[in-house]
């Protein structure tokens, strides 16, 4: 019982540190769009950071100030590549930008691919669960100085559980 409680207090005075500790913040994700990921009500560990490559998920500013959490696509000076689909009357992202791909959209549309380009200091950012999400393909770029943090950890319930596993084995 006392090794519990002492677990609890530990956890608990950790997890106290990080909400004051600037770097360091816990973010609840609210919403489906980085599904499967990151699930709705999950806590995660976020950092404050300058520097981010493709693939980092990051929590930033949206364009209505609204706190948004997902992950960056391209970066500044990355082209990206929009076709017009016909029937569902609309513009659809190319998923892929390998060169070989571009070719056979560019046969299969002709000029209906656009060409972008991220500005310097700005990222295209997209949720995981692609049909379901608000991100880039509507708001544009977002610019760097709008990231808050850098998400760091996502599985806290995983190292939970490991240390009241511990606690059950001594």
């Amino acid at each position: 019982m006392i090794k519990r409680l002492g677990v609890s207090l530990i956890i608990g005075l950790f997890i106290l540190i990080l909400s004051y500790v600037q770097p360091y913040k816990l973010v609840v994700i609210c919403g489906p769009s980085m599904m499967p990921t990151l699930k709705d009500r999950q806590i995660v560990i976020a950092k404050k950071q300058d520097d981010y490559k493709k693939g980092d998920v990051v929590v930033f500013k949206s364009y209505e100030n609204v706190i948004l959490v997902k992950r960056i696509t391209y970066c500044p000076d990355e082209y990206f590549y929009y076709y017009l689909d016909a029937d569902k009357e609309s513009m659809e992202l190319l998923k892929d930008n390998s060169y070989r791909y571009i070719f056979e959209a560019k046969k299969q549309y002709g000029k209906l691919i656009m060409e972008n380009k991220v500005q310097k200091n700005h990222f295209y950012v997209l949720g995981d669960n692609y049909g379901n999400s608000e991100d880039s393909r509507i708001f544009g770029t977002i610019d760097k100085s709008d990231i808050l943090y850098k998400v760091i950890l996502w599985k806290i319930s995983n190292l939970i559980i490991f240390i009241r596993s511990e606690e059950h084995t001594s």
